[in-house]
C-alpha cells in the first residue's frame, strides 16, 4: 500500500479544535489513519521504532497494531547540554532516571526492565539502581502518547530519544538498504507522531499525539468534589486528607499561544490539590512536586475571585494561607477559605461555583481546566466545577 498524505493535516493551524479534533478528526479517525500509517510503516520495511530529536515537553505518538501487547524501550542521549533526572510519562504510567548524562551519553532502558549507560567512547556500566518506575507497555491495538521531561536548566535543549515498541525478534532494515519508499514513508511519519513544545508551524505537527492528548479534555469539563466536614482541617496532614478525592493540573496557561500551552499536556511535575467545605469556610490542600522557586505561588480562582498562595520559607500572614510544609521533594500547603471572601454568606453556599487552578513557578505554568483554544485566543473550555457535597463525613 502507498501512504497517501491528506491535505487537512497540513492545514491543521487553520482550522479550531471543534473541527481539528471534535468533528473531522474524533477520536476513531485518529485511530484508523494511526493503524495505516502504522500498516505502511510495516509494508515498507521499516523497523517499529521512532527517533526523533527532542526537548523537555516533546511527546511521540505510537500504535501497536499487534494483537499482544509489546514492550517498550527507551533510548535518551544528551547532545549538547547535560541531561538531568530525564523522565518519561504516559497514559497512567511515569518512569524517571535520577542522574546526569554528559553530551553523547546514552541512557538505554529496555523493555525488559534492563539499564544501561554507554558513554561517548562505548563504554558501558548497568544503571538501574537510578530508576523509579516500571518500563512501559504498548496494550495490542492500541495508541499512546510519550512524553519526554528534564530537571536540567536549559529547558530547550535537545536531545535524541528513541522508542522501540515491536518484539525484540522483529528484524530492523540497514536505512542503507531501505527502499526509496520506505525513505519517503519516514520523511512523512515523523510529522504525524512527534510533538513539539514550541511555536510556529513547526509545533503544528505531531497531529496523533497532539489529538491524543486533547480528546482527553475535550468536551469534559473537569469536576472536583469537595467533601463536607463538621469542622475544616487544622493540619496540612491531617489524616482526614488520606481519603479526600484530588485534581491534577496539567501543563498549560489560561492565555497561552503554542498547542502545548492550551491543549491539556500533562505536567513534568504533579500538584495535586484537595478541598474540605465546613460551616466556616473552605479548606484547601496542595501537594506540589519540585523545591519551591523564587516567587512561585498557586492560583485559586473560585466563584470568580482569585485568592494568591505565596510558596515561601516564611509565608506572609493573612486569612488565605494557614499552613505550608516544604521539603527538598516539593512542597505541601493548608489555606483556609471564609466564605466571605468569596461574596457567599454561610447559609447560602450554592451546590457548585467555578474553579480554576493555577500554579506558576519560574517559566513553567500549570492549570486545572485547559483552554483548547485557538493559538490566536479563542477559548473551547472555561473553568472547571467544585461540587459542594452536602452530607458530612
Amino acid at each position: 500500500m502507498r501512504w497517501t498524505n491528506p491535505g487537512l493535516v497540513w492545514d491543521q493551524f487553520y482550522l479550531t479544535p471543534d473541527l481539528y479534533y471534535g468533528q473531522s478528526l474524533p477520536p476513531a479517525e485518529i485511530e484508523r489513519l494511526a493503524a495505516l500509517l502504522e500498516q505502511a510503516r510495516r509494508e515498507a520495511g521499516l523497523p517499529p521504532a521512532v527517533e526523533a530529536q527532542v526537548q523537555h515537553g516533546s511527546a511521540v505518538h505510537l500504535f501497536n497494531a499487534a494483537q499482544a501487547d509489546v514492550p517498550v524501550g527507551i533510548a535518551l542521549t544528551a547532545l549538547e547540554h547535560d541531561l538531568v533526572d530525564p523522565s518519561v510519562g504516559w497514559d497512567g504510567g511515569r518512569i524517571v532516571w535520577r542522574g546526569r548524562l554528559k553530551p553523547g551519553e546514552r541512557l538505554d532502558i529496555a523493555g525488559t526492565g534492563r539499564v544501561r549507560v554507554t558513554a561517548a567512547d562505548g563504554a558501558a556500566r548497568d544503571a538501574g539502581g537510578n530508576l523509579e518506575g516500571a518500563a512501559p507497555t504498548l496494550a495490542a491495538g492500541r495508541s499512546d502518547v510519550f512524553h519526554f521531561w528534564h530537571a536540567g536548566p536549559q529547558r530547550d535543549a535537545r536531545f535524541k530519544a528513541a522508542l522501540r515498541y515491536g518484539p525484540d525478534g522483529e528484524p530492523q532494515p540497514d536505512g542503507a538498504k531501505q527502499n526509496i519508499h520506505a525513505r519517503r514513508l519516514a520523511w512523512v511519519r515523523d510529522p504525524y507522531l512527534v510533538f513539539q513544545p514550541i511555536t510556529g508551524l513547526t509545533n503544528q505537527r505531531g497531529l496523533f499525539a497532539d489529538a491524543h492528548v486533547v480528546h482527553q479534555h475535550l468536551g469534559r469539563v473537569p469536576e472536583c468534589r469537595a467533601v463536607r466536614a463538621d469542622a475544616l482541617p487544622a493540619d496540612v496532614d491531617d489524616p482526614v486528607w488520606r481519603d479526600i478525592p484530588a485534581v491534577e493540573l496539567v501543563r498549560g496557561r489560561e492565555g497561552g499561544g503554542g498547542a502545548y500551552e492550551r491543549n491539556g499536556f500533562p505536567a513534568d511535575r504533579r500538584t495535586r490539590v484537595q478541598f474540605v467545605h465546613a460551616r466556616q469556610g473552605l479548606a484547601v490542600r496542595i501537594l506540589a512536586d519540585g523545591a519551591p522557586v523564587d516567587r512561585e505561588k498557586l492560583i485559586l480562582r473560585l466563584n470568580d475571585k482569585a485568592l494568591e498562595f505565596a510558596v515561601t520559607a516564611k509565608p506572609v500572614a493573612g486569612p488565605a494561607v494557614r499552613q505550608l510544609k516544604i521539603d527538598p521533594a516539593g512542597w505541601r500547603g493548608l489555606a483556609i477559605v471564609a466564605w466571605s471572601e468569596l461574596g457567599l454568606a454561610e447559609d447560602a453556599v450554592p451546590a457548585e461555583m467555578s474553579a480554576q487552578i493555577l500554579r506558576e513557578r519560574g517559566a513553567d505554568r500549570y492549570l486545572w481546566s485547559p483552554p483548547l483554544g485557538t493559538a490566536w485566543g479563542e477559548k473551547k473550555q472555561g473553568p472547571g466545577k467544585l461540587l459542594l457535597a452536602s452530607r458530612s463525613r
